[in-house]
């Protein structure tokens, strides 16, 4: 078998017949480059050898030819994250007090350490000290957003994977911005049994069933054993009922408007569709009632 020829003064033989091949290859793995040292000239490099690294005379055979074998694996950056979290839930109905409690959680990564940090409510600070907030208590009638930011430092040089410096790609010092925390005040449905059709806020807001954010495509369902009546209530923005539907058969009922007050039964008022549905003997039986906004 012909010898492998490295353009170098090194020459190495590939182990073949001869069983002194073996013994000749590893004489000279031990053995080293010799010659005049060099640069790698090859654009981009080769294997683990960078543009420009020089090979030395004095480099052993065998490192030369594990960086052959071995490319480089530069680091991987990761800038600095914020994240926002905050009880109570996002939700809520409109006129509900509510003191939201921030809690931010910032992950450093490959940045420098955190500089300053910031809380914003509606785009006014609110809070300059990381941890978690709890903001003064208010009535909740428009959305309120919260969002933080975090100034941080430059972040340090990792190492590439032969445990050089790799500079391409440090984190320069920059600011991390959070998630937007948004408080939406919604209106709710109401719907459940009751003996006479409601005619006040306080009425219609005491049904049983109370679901937030209704829309249209809503589906409101209720059993009407044991009542004389049924009730579907919600904001009148959405239009009327699309249908209402018990046995399989579709009822036709006209609704009436009364105004409902919002969270805690005062103030923020709209007017709401109010569809009572009248059980001369109440059922003693499942009977649902299937309602669709």
């Amino acid at each position: 078998m012909p010898p492998i020829e490295v353009h170098t003064p090194l020459r190495l033989l590939v182990p073949g017949t001869d069983p002194n091949d073996a013994a000749r290859l590893a004489d000279a793995l031990g053995g080293t480059m010799g010659g005049t040292a060099f640069q790698v000239s090859v654009p981009g490099g080769v294997g683990g050898w960078r543009f420009g690294d020089t090979v030395e005379d004095t480099d052993s055979v065998a490192e030369v030819i594990r960086r052959l074998l071995n490319p480089v694996v530069p680091p991987t950056y990761t800038a600095p994250t914020l994240s926002l979290t905050a009880l109570p839930a996002q939700a809520q109905e409109i006129g509900e007090n509510i003191a939201p409690t921030l809690t931010p959680t910032f992950t450093q990564h490959n940045g420098g350490a955190m500089a300053s940090y910031e809380l914003r409510r509606d785009g006014a600070p609110v809070h300059t000290t990381y941890g978690a907030f709890t903001d003064a208590a208010f009535q909740l009638t428009t959305s309120v957003a919260y969002q933080a930011s975090a100034a941080y430092a430059q972040g340090p040089v990792l190492n590439d994977s032969a445990g050089d410096p790799y500079p391409s790609g440090q984190i320069p010092a920059g600011t991390a911005t959070s998630n937007t925390v948004t408080y939406t005040p919604q209106r709710r449905a109401f719907y459940g049994t009751a003996a006479t059709a409601p005619l006040t806020s306080a009425e219609v807001r005491a049904l049983a069933s109370q679901p937030l954010n209704p829309a249209n495509g809503t589906v409101m369902m209720v059993n009407g054993i044991g009542a004389n009546g049924v009730v579907f209530a919600y904001p009148a923005i959405l239009g009327n009922i699309s249908e209402i539907v018990t046995g399989g058969f579709p009822l036709t009922i006209a609704p009436t408007t009364v105004s409902v007050a919002g969270a805690g039964g005062v103030g923020n008022a709209t007017n709401y569709l109010v569809y009572f549905i009248t059980q001369a003997v109440a059922p003693t039986t499942d009977t649902i009632y299937r309602a669709v906004i």
